[in-house]
């Protein structure tokens, strides 16, 4: 599971500030091959929470935002940040199918299907940017991916064990 805040993602003409999501959002993973979005619950100090149970039917729970599916296997990790694209509505998964999974969220529809890794995937051994996606696994590869298309761009062999960790720039590509 993982909260994620509002973050200023950039500013209109008017110079305000412009921030996504708009409120916290909450999403979860689970053995059922799903991940559920949900608004956080925020309270003002004069909002009370009602005490009885929220309804769980996804047409009358008032947080409830979507559901993701298109995995195969649990999804056992979420990391909220560098692996949402701001800039296209679009949420990017790694799961331990060996997949890397990307997901618009206008529509909670799954788009192309990077399944070349070879062994286990993680959510936070992806990194994004506005030219690049790059993912890490423990085939010890590191690929590189055009973030529109998801389309491979780049393998980065050398490493003779799993890769447990990732960060890049938008330098020139």
């Amino acid at each position: 599971m993982d909260i994620i805040e509002p973050q200023q993602i950039g500013t209109d003409d008017l110079g305000r500030p412009i921030m996504y999501p708009d409120t916290p959002l909450l999403v979860t993973g689970s053995r059922d091959h799903t991940l559920y979005v949900w608004k956080f619950p925020v309270t003002n100090e004069d909002d009370i929470l009602p005490e009885e149970l929220i309804d769980l039917d996804e047409d009358r729970n008032p947080y409830f935002v979507r559901v993701l599916r298109g995995h195969t296997d649990s999804v056992r990790t979420i990391c909220g940040y560098c692996v949402l694209d701001f800039k296209r509505n679009r949420c990017i998964t790694g799961l331990v199918d060996n997949t890397v999974r990307i997901w618009d969220l206008n529509t909670g529809q799954m788009l192309p299907i990077m399944d070349h890794h070879r062994m286990l995937m993680l959510a936070g051994l992806i990194t994004l940017s506005e030219h690049a996606l790059v993912s890490v696994a423990a085939d010890s590869t590191v690929r590189i991916w055009d973030p529109e298309t998801g389309i491979p761009r780049f393998v980065l062999r050398g490493h003779s064990a799993a890769i447990t960790c990732v960060q890049h720039t938008d330098m020139t590509w």
